[in-house]
């Protein structure tokens, strides 16, 4: 109920990631409803690493509502300094 679910619910959430070359890599994960059938969320990521920083580049959906969740989309930047 904190939440904003009344019922007990089963997803399934996968991630994958691949390694291009020595500095790139991508990856990407979804959330999936079991009960419904349907995607709850997914996210698609590229990522650059060398010796001096990280550069992150983040696309993450959510496509279901609750009582505190609406749907959404947001791209995310992170930079990171070693």
């Amino acid at each position: 109920p904190e939440l904003g679910f009344d019922t007990d619910q089963q997803d399934i959430f996968g991630f994958f990631s691949m390694r291009l070359t020595d500095t790139w890599s991508v990856a990407a994960g979804a959330r999936y409803d079991i009960d419904e059938g349907q995607i709850l969320s997914d996210t698609i990521q590229v990522r650059y690493t060398d010796d001096c920083f990280v550069m992150c580049v983040a696309d993450d959906q959510i496509y279901y509502q609750s009582l505190s969740i609406d749907t959404d989309r947001s791209l995310m930047f992170r930079l990171e300094f070693k």
